[in-house]
């Protein structure tokens, strides 16, 4: 389930979320910036929020010997997404977001 993760979320991130983010900047970019950013990170945020809960449980779950390589791949492939992260969910609107992708990142290494 972690590998499924891992692609996933960076698809999820690099692909469909970008991709969103351009579609809601062309249909609702006439009006302010704030207001069309904060109705995108609101639809994006739901299917964003399950990716972080699920690395969240699993970080949070018994530390096995085993399970290092995979916390490590967990690891990696947020350190590639976050810089995605930061520019899709820009802005105020994006912070919690952010914030959420780098604790988990640390929840990780710890």
């Amino acid at each position: 389930m972690i590998g499924l993760w891992c692609q996933h979320i960076e698809v999820a991130v690099k692909v469909l979320y970008a991709s969103e983010r351009q579609l809601a900047r062309q249909v609702l970019g006439h009006l302010d910036q704030d207001l069309w950013t904060e109705c995108f990170v609101k639809v994006a945020s739901t299917g964003m929020v399950q990716f972080l809960q699920f690395g969240e449980g699993i970080a949070r779950s018994h530390r096995a010997p085993e399970k290092l390589f995979k916390l490590l791949d967990i690891f990696e492939t947020l350190d590639q997404c976050v810089p995605t992260v930061n520019t899709v969910f820009e802005g105020d609107s994006g912070l919690e977001l952010r914030a959420r992708t780098r604790e988990l990142q640390k929840l990780v290494c710890n």
